[in-house]
């Protein structure tokens, strides 16, 4: 990340108390912009540790609770923001890294709304934190939501997650609570539902990134790689 990167002293982060998003928090804490941060994540605990981390570096930090498997909690966060924006706490957000996402060992699992949590999480979550955040971007705001090399097929991946499946958008939300007759199965099918969620992603980014140059902002798409160690998977150990 270079000092070009941020283009000004607001910066946004989604998951910022674990893996890439702890990793993403850290760099941040050391860049010569010295930005203001605004981090949202799910767990008080870990959040309100992140923020005193940040604080005791001399940045100024906000924290916001929010639960991405429940758009109703991610309703909630964008007013929190928008309130601190409206209140002059915060200036108009420079830099959006919407970093948090999630993969399970199968499709069984349920959002707050009943649909599946993989695509709760990393797709239609990123599209209400965009389309809500749009507003509180500064004039040259530039947001970055996270992708994943698995949406073009197993190569990318070192054969460890199997190609994305395309489907309508509808049965991508759709899980099946029965989805996992066998561990095997259900790890093979909850990474088609991660790699397929990414493939859902990167094509709704192309929408999301005409939205925004429209008014002069940006949208990227970023890719970090073999995630080994991060915590990503819910469910799976580090050794298998």
């Amino acid at each position: 990340m270079t000092v070009h990167d941020i283009t000004g002293p607001t910066v946004l982060l989604t998951g910022p108390t674990s893996g890439i998003g702890a990793g993403m928090l850290r760099a941040l804490l050391q860049h010569p912009a010295r930005p203001r941060l605004v981090l949202l994540a799910r767990n008080e605990t870990a959040l309100d540790a992140a923020l005193a981390h940040a604080r005791s570096a001399g940045i100024t930090a906000h924290g916001v609770g929010v639960d991405l498997a429940d758009l109703s909690s991610v309703q909630v966060a964008l007013a929190e923001v928008r309130a601190l924006l409206e209140a002059g706490t915060i200036a108009p957000i420079d830099a959006a890294l919407l970093n948090a996402g999630t993969q399970f060992m199968s499709r069984a699992k349920l959002g707050a709304q009943g649909h599946e949590r993989t695509f709760t999480v990393n797709v239609v979550a990123q599209h209400l934190l965009v389309t809500g955040l749009e507003p509180m971007l500064a004039p040259a705001g530039h947001v970055v939501v996270m992708g994943s090399s698995t949406h073009r097929g197993k190569k990318q991946s070192f054969n460890l997650i199997p190609d994305p499946q395309w489907q309508a958008p509808a049965e991508l939300a759709t899980a099946d609570p029965a989805d996992a007759p066998t561990e095997a199965q259900g790890r093979e099918r909850g990474s088609i539902a991660y790699a397929s969620s990414k493939l859902a992603l990167v094509t709704a980014a192309h929408v999301w990134a005409e939205r925004l140059a429209a008014s002069g902002r940006r949208l990227n798409t970023y890719d970090p790689g073999l995630t080994v160690g991060t915590g990503l998977v819910r469910e799976m150990s580090a050794f298998r």
